[in-house]
């Protein structure tokens, strides 16, 4: 359908172009405005083109002139349109042939807009020729695009998650009523870069007593979390290509934040005392940095021996390097004390402890710490200053009125009950049911375990791939060892596993879900 237009040009105006749809919840002028914008933008309307004066498009559409003068008045201002005294309004002839080619849809409910660009990670292998990205964009697109997504779901299998369900949300509820009551106005104002004093304290006094770590206020930096303290970490200690020695398998995303510095991620191999030092040495003689999980390696769940502590230690100290600990959940030991800190030992502070709130509070709270050596001090916070200031001041308020008040000691003895019960039915469960199949590791502490495939179970016709699409189909979430290692020597015969989660579910749910899942082991 059309329409002369009555502006002294001839031309003729399509009225399809025009969608005013009163059962829709976008309202009728934003329609108007959204459908003669995406017209000009695909070219459906060409510089220059008439458009209806608002008495004749309201009189032909049925609506109020003042909804059409509203939609009008938006394109006058953002330059789609123009008027002509004595002339009309017509669509401008002044915008660049670049910005017209941008496929742009925004019909139907408001904010549901959907452009044709490309992915980051497209972008970033193609050439283009108005944004350059850096090199460093580009080792940050390479590092991310194969972490694994975001899963809003709490299925049984999920490792890294807590028993959400047993956090005490009306205690925290109350503690932020109370925290709002007392707060002022100079409390809204930002805080101190290093994140509050009282918190800060807390920490302090918390890791020393039942981590064994050596340190004072002064030295604990509060962070977004353990990826943002090895960020830092990574860009106050290395240039680009310098080597750093990595647990392997080791974590990814923490492996993944090095390398999108630039770092050059040597092997360190892990046996059933850990991470052999020596030999990580011996491939790398100039590695400048180690990164550890020595309480709790993940994924394979061993411990770092005595022995291999004080051997990197004297890694660090003979070559001046530095180590990351990431003591990411050892407060959850199930069958002897809790091993103390590798950083309780390094006299010589050439350690950096980093902890999670994540593991033992909740991980939307995205709070963590960072242990520094005194001489790092002032560059860590210099980097917090310039990165990113610590979290919501609020929530720090809270979780230190949480463990001053006694709350976090009793929720963190409440939880070791329940994640070793859920533990215990994982455990059995899959010795009852994949018992010849599978060989459980790394289940006496922390939040996961490790299943190893025996001899025989893997065969051309069903890889360990195959089993993990079969879970996946069933909307359960099992991670492949072997994605922990490093790309160089995932073809080198490693084992091959399963990484179960336990925590996040009831033992009744995984028992349940271990059932499920026997068919895709065939």
């Amino acid at each position: 359908m059309g329409m002369p237009l009555m502006n002294g040009r001839e031309s003729f105006f399509d009225l399809g172009l025009i969608e005013a749809d009163r059962r829709s919840r976008v309202p009728l002028f934003r329609q108007i405005y959204e459908s003669l914008r995406e017209s000009i933008l695909e070219r459906k309307l060409a510089g220059g083109a008439g458009i209806p004066s608002s008495r004749e498009l309201a009189a032909l559409l049925g609506l109020s002139r003042m909804t059409v003068i509203s939609a009008y008045e938006q394109l006058l201002a953002e330059g789609y349109l123009v008027t002509k005294r004595g002339s009309g309004t017509f669509v401008s002839e002044s915008l660049p042939e670049e910005q017209q080619r941008v496929s742009f849809r925004a019909r139907g409910d408001v904010g549901k807009v959907e452009r044709t660009f490309p992915t980051l990670r497209e972008f970033a292998h193609r050439r283009h020729g108005r944004i350059k990205l850096s090199t460093s964009c580009k080792r940050l697109v390479e590092q991310t695009s194969n972490l694994p997504k975001y899963l809003p779901s709490l299925r049984p299998f999920r490792a890294g998650v807590p028993a959400l369900d047993q956090f005490p949300i009306e205690m925290w509820a109350k503690l932020s009523r109370a925290r709002w009551r007392k707060f002022s106005a100079s409390d809204l104002s930002y805080g101190p870069a290093a994140g509050l004093d009282a918190l800060r304290e807390s920490v302090a006094e918390y890791v020393q007593a039942f981590r064994g770590v050596r340190c004072d206020a002064s030295q604990v930096m509060i962070v977004s979390g353990t990826q943002q303290a090895v960020d830092i970490c990574a860009r106050l200690l290395l240039d680009p290509g310098d080597q750093v020695l990595f647990e392997d398998p080791g974590y990814r995303t923490a492996r993944a934040a090095l390398a999108a510095a630039g770092a050059q991620i040597m092997p360190m191999p892990v046996d059933t005392q850990g991470s052999i030092v020596s030999e990580g040495a011996r491939l790398s003689p100039h590695a400048r940095l180690a990164y550890v999980t020595p309480s709790h390696q993940f994924p394979l769940g061993v411990t770092l021996s005595i022995e291999r502590r004080m051997e990197l230690i004297h890694w660090a100290h003979k070559n001046q390097g530095m180590i990351i600990e990431d003591d990411y959940d050892s407060e959850y030991r199930y069958v002897h004390r809790p091993i103390p800190s590798l950083q309780g030992l390094d006299s010589g502070e050439r350690t950096i402890y980093i902890g999670s709130f994540a593991k033992v509070i909740f991980p939307a709270l995205s709070l963590g710490y960072a242990i520094i050596p005194s001489r790092l001090i002032p560059a860590f916070e210099a980097a917090l200053t310039l990165v990113g200031r610590p979290p919501s001041i609020l929530d720090q308020t809270i979780l230190t009125d949480f463990i001053v008040g006694g709350h976090f000691s009793r929720h963190l003895r409440r939880m070791r009950k329940v994640h070793e019960s859920r533990r215990t039915a994982l455990v059995e469960s899959l010795t009852e049911h994949l018992g010849d199949r599978l060989e459980i590791i790394g289940a006496d502490a922390g939040l996961h375990c490790t299943a190893l495939f025996r001899d025989g179970v893997l065969t051309k016709s069903r890889s360990a791939r195959d089993i993990v699409e079969g879970i996946c189909r069933m909307d359960y979430v099992v991670r492949l060892l072997s994605e922990y290692y490093l790309p160089s020597r995932r073809r080198m015969h490693q084992p091959e596993g399963l990484i179960f989660g336990f925590a996040s579910s009831t033992p009744r749910q995984l028992k349940t879900a271990v059932r499920e899942i026997l068919p895709a082991f065939g």
